[in-house]
């Protein structure tokens, strides 16, 4: 089996294998392989080798002749301990083990963005006790707010003896009132023991590292900030929730809380450091940005004072002071109209400027359109020459009435002073 991977495509490119009679006779009977295993090795369906087996008219086996195979299988390994706990610690976020209600097979199913889609290939890297199918891609019909599809991708394993009972402790059978049905649930169990590598694996799964951009609950300037280290917990209930936080505290002395939304734990920011030195380094590329938990991304230079610095560039101005309390404190600065001023960092953020800024900003507000200038002029029997308009004290070139080339300001005309110097008079007031 051959399997490229183009992420920028966004699509998945394999090599199916053209299954001849004699290479389905030497993988099904010879190697005794099931027909999901040949499907998965080749890059077919399971229905369409199926269909193969019976143009070449070989037997399928029977469900007693499969269960001794599959004891015996070169292909079947248990799972170690370690791989449980990867299970495990996937379940525990937004991972699933699939069962039907009429059979007792399990597989596990992951799904990522597609801009997480190597990670499926780690994870699937990291059991290897399983036997992986191909990576699946899927364009959804929602639609995010921005408008822009929702893709994502999704990879499943052959089924497993060894998930049945991890699948039992975590899902139940429940009515579902929307589809009418009878549906397993995940309720994550109680007596579950977490060790670091099921965390690290919630944490990749369904964990995030978010910084907050500003600050609302005061005018006082923070001098530490600390990202929101946060686990999802679809499936847990509180009381759940609780004795997993006192379990993590007692055993790797990491303090969570819970947040008011109830399905989110927090990361104490006193524990932050310990969290990662308990769940190790990051193990793949695209979720680099969930251990950035140092490096402050809206504070560059490491200090509230750099991340001010670095707001007032984005506006074109050079802040000249360099040290701040307050957010109502005075900052001298060199504005983008180059005057140096005092304002405060919350009234900049308001988009204040200084006085020279101000005038022109109110000036640009009143000041009436070229198009009803030139209209003025041309209802007082003037031909404006000018191509833009300054201000009311600018004299503005035009063309008398007489044909005489003279200049005018536009409140003499305003105030009814039309013609040249040579025809100058004052429009009578109207009767």
């Amino acid at each position: 089996m051959a399997e490229d991977f183009d992420h920028n495509e966004r699509a998945l490119i394999m090599e199916k294998i053209d299954l001849t009679e004699k290479m389905l006779r030497e993988m099904y009977i010879d190697q005794k392989m099931s027909q999901a295993m040949i499907a998965v090795n080749t890059g077919h369906c399971q229905q369409y080798v199926s269909a193969r087996m019976k143009q070449f008219n070989i037997q399928a086996r029977s469900f007693s002749e499969s269960s001794l195979i599959y004891n015996d299988n070169e292909y079947h390994k248990p799972l170690t301990q370690i791989e449980k706990e990867i299970v495990l610690g996937e379940l525990l976020g937004d991972g699933n083990v699939d069962r039907s209600l009429n059979s007792p097979n399990c597989m596990p199913r992951y799904r990522h963005s597609n801009k997480h889609a190597e990670y499926l290939d780690w994870l699937a890297s990291q059991l290897p006790s399983l036997v992986w199918g191909r990576t699946t891609y899927c364009l959804h019909k929602a639609k995010r707010k921005n408008g822009t599809p929702i893709e994502s991708y999704g990879k499943v394993s052959m089924v497993h003896e060894d998930l049945k009972e991890i699948h039992d402790n975590f899902y139940k059978l429940r009515y579902d009132e929307k589809k009418k049905k009878m549906l397993y649930k995940k309720i994550v169990p109680v007596d579950l023991e977490i060790t670091p590598a099921m965390l690290k694996h919630w944490y990749l799964g369904d964990g995030c590292c978010c910084w907050g951009k500003t600050r609302h609950t005061s005018n006082r300037i923070p001098k530490e900030r600390h990202p929101s280290i946060t686990l999802s917990c679809e499936g847990h209930d509180n009381k759940t929730l609780e004795i997993y936080m006192a379990q993590i505290k007692d055993k790797y002395g990491i303090e969570f809380r819970m947040q008011k939304e109830g399905d989110i734990i927090r990361v104490e920011n006193n524990s932050i450091e310990k969290f990662f030195d308990v769940i190790g380094e990051c193990p793949i590329e695209c979720y680099r940005y969930k251990w950035n938990y140092k490096n402050d991304p809206y504070s560059p230079a490491e200090s509230v004072i750099g991340y001010i610095k670095n707001y007032f560039q984005e506006h074109n101005c050079v802040l000249l002071n360099e040290t701040v309390n307050n957010y109502n404190d005075k900052l001298q600065y060199t504005c983008e109209c180059g005057e140096i001023a005092e304002i405060s960092f919350k009234k900049f953020k308001d988009g204040c400027r200084c006085k020279k800024c101000g005038n022109k900003k109110i000036g640009d507000i009143k000041r009436p359109s070229f198009e009803s200038i030139k209209e003025l002029f041309s209802a007082t029997g003037l031909t404006l020459l000018e191509d833009h308009y300054v201000n009311n004290k600018t004299k503005m070139r035009c063309i008398c009435s007489c044909g005489n080339e003279t200049t005018k300001i536009v409140d003499n005309l305003k105030s009814g002073f039309i013609g040249c110097r040579k025809c100058a008079h004052k429009k009578e007031p109207s009767k």
